[in-house]
C-alpha cells in the first residue's frame, strides 16, 4: 500500500511538472509567434567569437538580402526574421529583432581546417574518430599545467589529477581507458612532433585533439596504440595586425583538507586503544591529564601550551589563500607573403605556506614562475617555395622548502595535536618519535631552486611541384626539442626541543643538531633534467579533384632520435608512413593509412612492423533522399579498422631484451679476493629473448556525426572494440633455474570496448544565445591472458578481471562478540589475534585460517581508473555579458582509503581523523557503547596487523562530480572603444574547482593525500587591438 501511495504521489508530481513545462513552452512559442508577424527594421553588426567584425556576411530576410560592411554592420527593412550566413561559420537564424543587434557567428567545425597527422583536413568527410577543443575555449582557465584544463572537455580522454602543487601538478592521461597493464600513457604531439604539453600556455594553443581510432593512429605505427593528444599552436592570418592582451590576478585555497580530532579527544581515544590492546580498561592518560587537555587553557595550569599542546598543523603551517598572477600578450597578422604569430606569457603561482621569506635569504614558499614565448612565421618565397618556422618554449623556476613536499604533508597528517608544542621558548618543538617539526621543516631547512628551460624549434620547407603535376607538393622538416634543468640547494638544519617536568620545573631535551649555517650545492643536470629529441621528416603529398572524384595521398619518411643524457643510449624510431584518400561526390569517402617503422631497442633482425588501417565514411545527408529533409542538416556514418603498435619502453629492463644480461651478486660463491673485497659471482639476470616485440592493437570503430534542426544540435557517437595482444608479461621461469629476474615475453592479451557521446545544443533568441555541451565516455577492459603462474585457487588469478582490479581480503563486517570469534568452525587469523571490533574476513579457501591464501581479485569492485567519465559545459551571452559553467565527473570507480590519514594510531604514533569517532567500542562502565553504529574497527595503539591488511573494508565508491569552473564576463560595447583604437575590452571573473560531490566521509575523491587540489578565484581583463 505504501509503495502504491508513493507511486501515485510520484505520478501526480510528474503530471504537474509535465503540465508546467508544457505551459511554459507553449507560452514561449506564443511569444515567439507574436514576434514573427511584427515587421521592423533590423540593424546591427556581425562579429566572430573573438569580437572582431565579419565583413561580407549575407543577411537574408525573406526575399531581401544585405551584406555586412568592413565593420560588420548591416541594415535591412521590414524584417520578421533573419538568416545570417558566412562561409566557414555556422548560419544563425534570428526571430527576435532589434535595431541594435550584435550577432556572434561560431566557426563551423565541418569547414574548419583541422591539423592531423595526414595533413590539414576538413571534418566534413573525415572518417576518423577525433575529438577537438579550440584553444580559445581554455583561455579563462588558470593552471600551471595546460593538461589539467582538459578534464571533462573531450570524450574519450580521462584526466587524472595528481596534485595542486605549483609547477608539480602534471595530470595522468588515459585515452579510452586502460588497454595494457604495462603502460597506457598516450603520446603528446605539439605541431606535428612529440613534445610535452606541461609548459604550454593556453594563449598559444590553437586546438587540442584526441586521436582515438585506427584511422587517426595508424601513421604513428609502433608507438600509437595508447592514442595521441595532438596539439596545434596558433599561426598568423592575412589581415591587419592584431594584438591581444590577457591579464588576471587570482587567489588560491585548498579544495579540501582532512579534519583531525583535538588533543582531548585524541587522549580519550588513546585510552580506548591501549585498553583494547590489553583486553581491559587501563587508560594511559589520567583524568587530570584529560581535564588539562580539555580545560587547561583557562589559565589554571602552568605551562599549559608547552605540556598540553593542542596543535592543528594545517593551521600552523598553511595560510588561507595564496596569490597567482598570469599575463599574456600575442601579436598576429600578415600578408600573402608573410604571416606571423608571436606570443609572450608570464605566470607566478605561490604556495600555501605562511611566514616564509619573500627574498629567499633563509627559506622559501612553494613558488612557480614561468615565462612562455612563441614565434610562428610562415613565408611564401616565390611561386614554388614556402617556409614555416616555429620556435616555442619556456623558462621556469620552481622553489620549494628544502624538505620533501610529500613527507611534509604526511607529517602534517600523521602528527597528532598533542605530539609537542608547535613552538618553544628556544625555537621549535619536537620529540624522538616526531622529530621533524612541520613549521621548522618549512622555515628552517633552507630551500631548493629548480630551473628549467624547454625549447621546441621546427623548420619546414615546402615546394609546390604543380609544374610536374597539379596538386603535388614536397616538404622537408627538421624539429628539435630540448629540455635542460639545474638544481640549486641552500641547506641548513635546526634544533627541536621536547618539554618535560623535572623536580617541578619545566625542562627541555634537545632533538637534532644545533642550528647550522647554510651549505650550498649546485647539482647541475641530472637524469631527467637533460633530454633532447631530434626529428627529421620528408613527405610527398598529392591532392586533386577530377569532377566528382577527389584523391589525395602522402608518403613520407620520419626519423626520431631521443636522448636522455648520462643514462641510456639514444632511442631511434625510423620508418615510412602515409595515407591514400578517395571521395566521390562529397558522399563516399575511403582512406587507407599505413606505417612501416621500427625502434632501436628491439632486435636488429626483427624491429620493423607493418601497421595498416582502413577507414570509410558516408555522408548520407548529401544523398537526394535526405537533401530536402527539414531537420537533418548533416549526417555522416563512418567506420575504421586497423593495426597499431605500442612499444613499452617505460621500464628500463624492456630495452634490448634480445641481449643476455648478467649481474654480480654478493651472496653465494665468490671467485677469490681483490684486496679485502670478495670478487662475487656473476648470475644470469635476464634470459635473452630475441623474439621480444611491441604490443599490437587491433581496433575497430564505428561512428555517427550529425547536425540537426538548423545546425542547433550537433551529435557525435563512437563505438569501439579493441583486441590487444603480444603484451609483455612475465615468463614465470622457476627459481631453481637460478635466474635473478624473470624474463618478459609477448604473451599477454586484453580486450577493451566502449562508447563515446558528445552533444552540443546551441540556439539564439534575439540577442540572447546559449549552448549546452554534455559529453560521456565509457570503456571497459578485461584481461584475456597474461601467462600467470599456476595458482592454488581460481580467485587468485587476474585473468578475466579488468586491469587494476583490487587484490585484497574480502571483509565481512566487524566482530561483535567473543562468541563470534570462538564459534565452532570460525577461521583463525594468522595476521594477529583478534578481538571484538576487529574486521572479520572471509575464509575463501575454507582451510580454517585467514591468511594470504584468502586474498582475492575483487570482481564486485571497480578499479581506480573510472570506466565512465563525463562532463558538461553550459554557456550563455546577452548584450555583452557572457557566462560559462563547466563540470566533470567519474563513475564506476573504486578507491582505497587505507592510508596514513585514515589509519588511526597506526603503530602507536599515528593521528586520528574524525572518521575514527565512529569506531567500535564497548566499555559499559565508562558509558561507552558504539557497537550498533560503528563504521570503523576498534582502535589499537599497536601495529594491529590484522586490521591494517588491504581488504574490501577500506575500499570506497570513488565516483564524484566536480564543478570545475564558472566564468562571468562583460564585453564593453564596441562604439565606446572604436574612437580609442581598441577592438575589444572584456572583464571577467572566474572560479575554478568550486565544489565537488563524492561518497567519502571526508576528503577529495581525486587527490586524497599530499598537496591538495586548489580552488581559484580570479579576475581578468582581455584587450584586443
Amino acid at each position: 500500500m505504501c509503495n502504491q501511495l508513493a507511486t501515485n504521489s510520484m505520478n501526480k508530481h510528474k503530471n504537474n511538472l509535465r503540465t508546467t513545462i508544457c505551459g511554459a513552452l507553449t507560452g514561449l512559442m506564443l511569444l515567439a509567434g507574436g514576434q514573427v508577424y511584427a515587421q521592423r527594421t533590423a540593424q546591427g553588426h556581425v562579429v566572430d567569437e573573438s569580437g572582431f567584425p565579419i565583413a561580407g556576411a549575407i543577411v537574408t530576410a525573406g526575399s531581401k538580402t544585405a551584406t555586412t560592411d568592413n565593420k560588420g554592420q548591416f541594415r535591412i527593412e521590414d524584417a520578421t526574421s533573419l538568416r545570417i550566413e558566412m562561409p566557414g561559420y555556422m548560419p544563425q537564424i534570428l526571430d527576435r529583432l532589434s535595431d541594435k543587434m550584435t550577432v556572434t557567428l561560431k566557426e563551423d567545425d565541418l569547414q574548419r581546417s583541422l591539423s592531423t597527422p595526414a595533413g590539414i583536413r576538413s571534418r566534413f568527410g573525415m572518417a576518423s574518430a577525433v575529438s577537438t577543443i579550440q584553444g580559445d575555449e581554455l583561455n579563462d582557465e588558470f593552471v600551471s599545467n595546460a593538461g589539467r584544463i582538459l578534464s571533462g572537455k573531450l570524450p574519450g580522454l580521462t584526466v587524472e589529477q595528481t596534485s595542486g602543487e605549483p609547477g608539480n601538478d602534471s595530470p595522468v592521461f588515459y585515452i579510452r581507458g586502460l588497454g595494457s597493464w604495462n603502460t597506457s600513457k598516450p603520446l603528446i604531439y605539439v605541431d606535428g612532433f612529440e613534445a610535452p604539453m606541461d609548459r604550454l600556455s593556453p594563449t598559444e594553443i590553437e586546438s587540442i585533439s584526441v586521436l582515438k581510432d585506427a584511422g587517426a593512429l595508424a601513421q604513428f605505427g609502433i608507438k600509437g596504440a595508447n592514442g595521441v593528444i595532438w596539439i596545434t599552436t596558433k599561426r598568423g592570418s592575412i589581415g591587419k595586425p592584431k594584438v591581444k592582451v590577457s591579464l588576471n590576478q587570482g587567489w588560491q585555497e585548498a579544495v579540501s583538507l582532512p579534519k583531525f580530532i583535538d588533543s582531548y579527544t585524541y587522549a580519550s581515544l588513546y585510552n580506548e586503544a591501549v585498553s583494547n590492546d590489553l583486553g581491559r580498561w587501563n587508560p594511559y592518560y589520567t583524568e587530570a591529564q584529560l581535564n588539562a587537555y580539555k580545560n587547561g587553557n583557562d589559565g589554571t595550569i602552568e605551562h599549559y601550551d608547552q605540556l598540553y599542546p593542542n596543535v592543528n598543523w594545517h593551521d600552523e603551517v598553511l595560510r588561507s589563500f595564496a596569490p597567482a598572477t598570469n599575463a599574456d600578450v600575442s601579436f598576429s597578422g600578415g600578408s600573402k607573403t608573410v604571416r606571423y604569430f608571436l606570443a609572450l606569457g608570464y605566470q607566478n603561482i605561490d604556495g600555501l605556506y605562511k611566514n616564509t621569506d619573500k627574498d629567499r635569504d633563509v627559506n622559501s614558499n612553494l613558488n612557480f614562475q614561468k615565462f612562455n614565448y612563441r614565434a610562428n612565421i610562415d613565408a611564401r618565397l616565390g611561386k614554388i617555395f614556402d617556409v614555416a618556422a616555429s620556435v616555442g618554449g619556456d623558462i621556469s623556476d620552481r622553489y620549494t622548502p628544502n624538505y620533501s613536499t610529500e613527507t611534509l604533508w604526511t607529517n602534517m597528517v600523521k602528527y597528532p595535536a598533542n605530539a609537542f608544542p608547535a613552538r618553544t621558548p628556544g625555537g621549535y618543538g619536537g620529540t624522538v618519535i616526531y622529530p621533524d617539526n612541520p613549521i621548522g621543516s618549512v622555515l628552517e631547512t633552507g630551500f631548493r631552486h629548480f630551473h628549467y628551460r624547454n625549447v621546441q624549434a621546427t623548420v619546414t620547407i615546402g615546394e609546390d611541384l604543380s609544374f610536374i603535376t597539379k596538386g603535388l607538393r614536397l616538404t622537408e622538416t627538421i624539429s628539435l626539442y630540448n629540455h635542460q634543468g639545474q638544481y640549486y640547494y641552500k641547506t641548513k638544519d635546526y634544533q627541536r626541543f621536547a618539554p618535560y617536568i623535572s623536580d617541578g620545573a619545566l625542562q627541555y631535551s634537545t632533538i637534532g643538531t644545533q642550528d647550522t649555517d647554510f651549505t650550498i650545492s649546485n647539482t647541475g643536470n641530472n637524469r631527467n633534467a637533460a633530454q633532447s629529441r631530434l626529428n627529421t621528416e620528408i613527405a610527398l603529398t598529392y591532392e586533386r579533384e577530377f569532377g566528382k572524384h577527389r584523391v589525395s595521398g602522402s608518403f613520407g619518411y620520419h626519423g626520431d632520435k631521443y636522448t636522455i643524457e648520462g643514462t641510456q643510449v639514444p632511442t631511434y624510431t625510423r620508418g615510412f608512413s602515409g595515407h591514400f584518400n578517395y571521395s566521390y561526390d562529397s558522399r563516399y569517402f575511403a582512406e587507407i593509412g599505413y606505417a612501416v617503422n621500427g625502434m632501436s631497442p628491439y632486435s636488429p633482425k626483427d624491429n620493423i612492423g607493418w601497421f595498416p588501417s582502413l577507414s570509410l565514411a558516408w555522408v548520407a545527408s548529401n544523398e537526394k533522399f535526405l537533401k530536402e529533409n527539414d531537420w537533418i542538416d548533416y549526417l555522416k556514418v563512418r567506420g575504421s579498422v586497423g593495426l597499431i603498435g605500442m612499444a613499452d619502453l617505460e621500464t628500463a629492463s624492456n630495452y634490448f631484451m634480445y641481449q643476455q644480461y648478467y649481474k654480480s651478486k654478493d651472496i653465494g660463491p665468490c671467485f677469490g679476493w681483490e684486496g679485502t673485497a670478495a670478487m662475487n659471482a656473476l648470475y644470469e639476470y635476464y634470459i635473452a629473448n630475441p623474439d621480444a616485440s611491441w604490443e599490437k592493437l587491433l581496433r575497430t570503430n564505428i561512428g555517427i556525426d550529425g547536425r540537426f534542426f538548423s545546425e542547433r544540435l550537433n551529435v557525435s557517437i563512437d563505438v569501439f572494440y579493441d583486441r590487444r595482444y603480444d603484451i609483455l608479461t612475465k615468463a614465470n621461469v622457476p627459481e631453481y633455474f637460478g635466474i635473478l629476474s624473470d624474463t618478459n615475453i609477448n604473451q599477454g592479451k586484453t580486450s577493451n570496448r566502449g562508447v563515446e557521446i558528445s552533444l552540443d545544443w546551441s540556439d539564439w533568441i534575439g540577442e540572447f544565445s546559449y549552448y549546452v555541451n554534455p559529453i560521456f565516455s565509457f570503456a571497459r577492459n578485461k584481461i584475456i591472458n597474461m601467462n600467470e603462474a599456476p595458482t592454488a585457487y581460481a580467485y587468485q588469478r587476474r585473468t578475466g578481471h579488468p586491469i587494476g582490479t583490487f587484490n585484497v581480503l574480502q571483509a565481512d563486517g566487524l566482530f561483535q562478540s567473543w562468541d563470534e570469534i570462538n564459534a565452532p568452525g570460525a577461521p583463525q587469523s594468522l595476521y594477529a589475534d583478534v578481538q571484538p571490533g576487529d574486521i572479520r574476513y572471509m575464509d575463501l579457501n575454507k582451510d580454517g585460517y585467514i591468511d594470504d591464501n584468502d586474498i582475492a581479485y575483487q570482481a564486485g569492485h571497480y578499479t581506480a581508473v573510472p570506466e565512465i567519465t563525463y562532463g558538461i559545459t553550459l554557456g550563455a551571452a546577452y548584450k555583452g555579458f557572457d557566462l560559462k559553467i563547466s563540470g566533470y565527473g567519474a563513475a564506476h570507480r573504486t578507491i582505497g582509503v587505507m592510508n596514513t590519514r585514515n589509519n588511526a594510531f597506526q603503530n602507536g604514533t599515528g593521528n586520528v581523523t574524525e572518521w575514527a569517532l565512529e569506531r567500535w567500542a564497548y566499555y559499559p562502565e565508562q558509558g561507552i557503547d558504539t557497537r550498533k553504529s560503528a563504521t570503523y574497527p576498534r582502535l589499537s595503539a599497536g601495529s594491529n596487523t590484522h586490521n591494517w591488511q588491504n581488504s574490501t573494508f577500506w575500499l570506497r565508491n570513488g565516483n564524484f562530480f566536480r564543478l570545475s569552473d564558472i566564468t562571468l564576463g562583460y564585453t564593453l560595447p564596441r562604439h565606446l572603444l572604436s574612437r580609442v583604437g581598441i577592438d575589444k575590452i572584456r572583464l571577467y571573473f572566474t572560479g575554478t574547482n568550486l565544489c565537488a560531490a563524492n561518497h567519502l566521509k571526508a576528503g577529495d575523491a581525486e587527490v586524497q593525500t599530499g598537496y591538495p587540489l586548489m580552488r581559484t578565484f580570479k579576475i581578468g581583463l582581455n584587450l584586443n587591438f
